[in-house]
């Protein structure tokens, strides 16, 4: 099952790509499952590392975070690392964070379909609230989600504090929704502020190929960036 994180911990990795799979399906043994769950003021910080086949499954937050959960008041930071082929039942596919979230030089998805994480919003990452969040030359690609906001990167309803969250470099490339639903209609193939106050900055960072496949008689909003009523960017 998923790691519990309550303390401050770093875990690096060695060798030749090194990684986690929580995958145990194919070899007859436990069924997926999340990989790491931060909770109780914990600090998780991961270096050089490969998380894969991560799935949330359950209902209330066991439906998030399909690779990461970070609860409120807690931190994880990924330097080098990649989370791909994560999926959540509700948000998240790769992280899904109300904490403090860090990544420099990392990779949520991959370079094919395949890799990609997936989820109802916020196919990579979900933050729903939270005290900050710093995307430094990181690459969010090929991500997914199905009737929900976000492929890539969903900034869902939440409080969020004066902290800054910042993009810088990197690209948010060919994440995309998919809509089945006639009657509702979902934003922001790349990225999405859904209904929260957040302070974000953008620079530097590619942003193409996203996409939006709609249903008849329904017109998506932002294929590449949707941005709230409430958003500050």
């Amino acid at each position: 099952g998923a790691i519990s994180v309550t303390k401050k911990i770093t875990v690096k990795g060695e060798g030749t790509n090194p990684e986690l799979d929580a995958n145990k399906n194919a070899g007859g043994g436990k069924p997926k499952h999340r990989i790491f769950t931060v909770e109780d003021s914990g600090e998780l910080t991961l270096e050089n590392l490969t998380l894969k086949g991560g799935k949330a499954a359950g209902s209330g937050e066991g439906a998030l975070g399909g690779g990461i959960l970070v609860k409120a008041g807690c931190k994880a930071e990924l330097t080098n690392c990649v989370v791909k082929n994560c999926e959540a039942k509700e948000a998240g596919g790769g992280i899904y964070s109300a904490g403090e979230l860090v990544l420099d030089g990392s990779t949520i998805g991959g370079a094919s379909a395949s890799d990609g994480n997936k989820a109802k919003n916020g196919g990579g990452i979900c933050l729903e609230g939270g005290t900050g969040m710093t995307l430094q030359n990181c690459i969010i690609k090929n991500n997914e989600v199905t009737d929900g906001n976000g492929g890539g990167i969903c900034f869902n309803d939440g409080s969020y504090d004066s902290s800054e969250y910042t993009i810088t470099g990197g690209e948010i490339s060919y994440n995309k929704i998919k809509m089945t639903d006639p009657i509702l209609t979902y934003s922001g193939g790349g990225l999405a502020i859904v209904n929260a106050s957040v302070n974000l900055i953008i620079d530097g960072c590619k942003i193409e190929g996203n996409t939006i496949d709609g249903v008849s008689g329904k017109t998506p909003s932002g294929a590449g960036l949707y941005l709230g009523n409430e958003a500050q960017t």
